[in-house]
């Protein structure tokens, strides 16, 4: 009470002081991918697939409308429609698993960190890797870079504040591994879990885990997006 009558009845100045540290920790960066997996091996691990005769092309597009939709109402003789979801729901895949039907992270995601001294790669060797299923149907593989969850005497890389991070993703949704022009269709073999949203990605605090279909934003293929992050701390 003394502090609060002396400061309504004497003229009192307050000096707070912020500071912007030129470096700081690397965010950790978690991103969900859809099409980051092999389909081909959720058939070896006997979810249902069904080769394209076994079924007509009006029976396709009442189940996936956007796959009809990407395919032009056309089917491919070698395609397999595989029952994600009912595998899904009955089992967890163990890490061993995850390692078997994920496709490689450097086949799908780059990144790189540029400042005005030059650029470098992010550091993805030590990523962490898990699955995400929703009751919506979504599936998706998730990695985390720059994470300090459960190893928090992990160092992590600095950047400058005047530095940024271009992240780029591949999103390959028809697993016929041809070079072709970008203006000439090319029919999927596989359905995928989520369509149309390829990837998920959330930049978050380091000791945390948290997840980007929660916490993060929607990335469609084709585009381009800039994603502002503001990181601050306190000190008591």
């Amino acid at each position: 009470m003394s502090f609060l009558f002396y400061y309504w009845t004497y003229p009192v100045v307050m000096d707070i002081q912020t500071t912007a540290p030129e470096k700081f920790p690397i965010p950790g960066i978690t991103f969900c991918n859809g099409n980051a997996i092999k389909p081909n091996q959720f058939c070896k691990m006997r979810a249902r697939c069904w080769p394209s005769f076994m079924f007509s092309t009006v029976n396709l597009c009442d189940k996936w409308a956007d796959l009809c939709e990407m395919m032009e109402n056309k089917m491919p003789m070698d395609f397999k429609a595989i029952a994600y979801a009912e595998l899904l729901l009955r089992k967890d895949f163990s890490p061993a698993e995850l390692q078997n039907f994920k496709k490689p992270i450097h086949d799908f995601f780059k990144c790189r960190i540029v400042s005005t001294d030059g650029e470098r790669n992010c550091s993805t060797e030590d990523a962490l890797i898990g699955s995400y299923y929703s009751n919506s149907g979504f599936f998706g593989i998730c990695y985390t870079i720059y994470s300090q969850w459960s190893r928090p005497n992990k160092n992590i890389q600095e950047m400058s504040r005047s530095d940024r991070i271009e992240i780029e993703f591949h999103v390959d949704l028809v697993d016929r591994k041809s070079k072709v022009p970008a203006d000439i269709p090319v029919l999927p073999k596989f359905n995928y879990p989520a369509f149309p949203t390829a990837t998920q990605l959330v930049l978050h605090n380091n000791f945390v885990s948290v997840s980007p279909h929660r916490n993060g934003v929607d990335l469609l293929g084709g585009k381009r997006y800039r994603i502002h992050v503001k990181q601050a701390s306190w000190i008591r």
